[in-house]
């Protein structure tokens, strides 16, 4: 990742263990969640979180239901992967944003099986995704791969090359109907909030330049336009574009398949 992409935004995470409660369901014995039965259920906000977890207390096909709030979700990948946490924050915006999820463990059928029934049944969930327990090195492609799919804001980053065509890219965007919102950063402010979130190292503040930082624009795309569409799009029809991705919102895998 090129120093220009690692700095382009900051924010400021707290490390913290985490707390997750669980509770067996319709069963003498509770179904524990393994690497075979695991589910997670992403939600964009803790309330839809909290909703669909009380529906799945209620339901028999699953147990060992567990919910994780968004803050919680933040705590954790600073506590388990702070080097992944701060190389994610170029992929967010300064708010740093995180998805709330309910794990769960599939009590009879296929955890595949059961995602997929539980993908139709919860329209509002970001995404419901089987575990995948793997290690190391595929452990955080899989959670970066994972946090690229779950746009929790439907957002788009797009990176310039000049104040000048950001600022022109902001006033278009404004007036584009796939466009709910559209938030402008200057390359100096880029480059201030560098130094703000690498103030504990020194050498490396000495060493930056404002032409380490791209300006950008944070725009939100409606309800009914798909992200990752409107990316290529603004990637390729936008002047002086040196890059356009959907924003990226910090999702973690299932507990069972890490810290």
């Amino acid at each position: 990742m090129s120093i220009k992409g690692l700095l382009c935004t900051a924010a400021v995470l707290v490390a913290a263990s985490v707390t997750l409660t669980g509770c067996a369901l319709f069963s003498s014995e509770p179904v524990s969640a393994t690497c075979a039965n695991g589910v997670s259920l992403y939600f964009a906000d803790d309330k839809s979180m909290r909703t669909a977890a009380q529906r799945l207390r209620e339901d028999d096909r699953v147990g060992d239901v567990r919910t994780e709030t968004q803050e919680q979700m933040l705590r954790r990948l600073v506590r388990s992967f702070p080097e992944l946490a701060d190389g994610m924050r170029d992929q967010t915006s300064s708010e740093a944003p995180a998805v709330a999820a309910v794990h769960v463990a599939a009590v009879d059928a296929p955890k595949g099986e059961l995602a997929s029934v539980l993908g139709d049944e919860f329209a509002d969930a970001l995404a419901v995704e089987p575990v995948t327990c793997v290690k190391g090195d595929e452990r955080t492609a899989a959670i970066l791969s994972l946090s690229q799919s779950v746009n929790c804001r439907n957002s788009v980053l797009v990176h310039f090359g000049t104040d000048a065509a950001m600022t022109a890219a902001a006033s278009a965007l404004r007036n584009d109907h796939r466009v709910t919102s559209v938030v402008e950063t200057t390359r100096e402010e880029a480059f201030r909030r560098a130094k703000e979130q690498f103030a504990d190292q020194p050498e490396l503040v000495a060493s930056l330049q404002p032409d380490d930082m791209s300006p950008f624009v944070e725009v939100t795309a409606a309800n009914s336009v798909d992200a990752r569409q409107l990316a290529a799009e603004l990637q390729a029809k936008l002047p002086d574009v040196e890059d356009a991705r959907v924003g990226m919102c910090i999702a973690l895998p299932h507990p069972v398949a890490g810290p």
